[in-house]
């Protein structure tokens, strides 16, 4: 365990106990566990710019009233890093561990694209159009953190042509709705989605073919999404991208844990 990030952790919560490291921690490798005297809590650690731009998003979504953590942001010493309540329950990711059945993923699958509405719904402008709040510069700084600058370039490149597309379709959409990335209550709804980083300025079929991916790889057909979202929003989508984008980014992933672990 980074020894550093424990000292940033205590400059901030100087009451922080137990510092761990997620149970789950997929590709990523600079978020870190605490308890303090008001609950546990998140530390990621990150640039300065997407630590603020989470900050920020976490606002804006917030106010829209998408679940998402309360994030403050934070320096020490030249290292930023986000802070945030760990939201009760347990990710979608343990829950299909777990063994719950086909029709639950579904409904709570449909609360997510409750919320996907609402995404499509905060103005893209309520961020400046500058490069760390693009998705396409957001996905470059993550992959590069896990994987390697040559990497991200490329996803630079990819993210950036999933993206074309008519600007009535650009919003400020979380990209990397994933069961890790989405919690559920005790009783089995959704309380809220995390890995706010991967929020950004993006095309809605893009968000929504990069959501529809780990559906599909459940073994559902994506076009239950579809059927769902166009009918509680009127908004018709592009059901041929979002396959594409679907099919690529299952494809993609794949190939990028591999590369993470021989990195490891």
């Amino acid at each position: 365990m980074n020894t550093f990030y424990q000292d940033a952790i205590r400059s901030r919560r100087g009451d922080a106990t137990n510092i761990r490291e997620p149970r789950i921690r997929g590709s990523q490798r600079n978020v870190l566990f605490a308890d303090t005297p008001d609950g546990a809590r998140v530390f990621k650690f990150s640039s300065p710019e997407l630590v603020v731009k989470d900050e920020k998003i976490s606002n804006q979504y917030k106010m829209a009233g998408i679940p998402v953590p309360n994030i403050t942001s934070h320096q020490y010493r030249g290292l930023s890093f986000e802070e945030y309540p760990i939201i009760p329950g347990r990710t979608l990711y343990e829950a299909i561990g777990d063994g719950i059945g086909a029709d639950d993923i579904r409904r709570i699958y449909r609360q997510i694209l409750d919320n996907f509405a609402k995404m499509a719904r905060v103005r893209a402008g309520s961020l400046p159009h500058e490069n760390i709040n693009l998705a396409h510069y957001v996905a470059r700084e993550n992959v590069s953190t896990a994987n390697n600058r040559t990497l991200g370039n490329v996803i630079w490149m990819l993210v950036y042509l999933m993206n074309l597309g008519a600007d009535k379709n650009i919003g400020l959409f979380h990209f990397d709705i994933t069961p890790k990335n989405v919690i559920i209550s005790d009783d089995g709804h959704l309380a809220g989605f995390i890995d706010i980083e991967t929020v950004g300025i993006c095309n809605k079929n893009f968000a929504f073919g990069m959501m529809a991916a780990k559906y599909q790889q459940l073994g559902f057909d994506i076009n239950e999404l579809v059927d769902y979202y166009e009918n509680i929003t009127g908004d018709k989508l592009n059901r041929t991208r979002i396959a594409t984008i679907s099919n690529l980014s299952n494809a993609g992933k794949a190939f990028l844990w591999k590369n993470a672990q021989r990195k490891r």
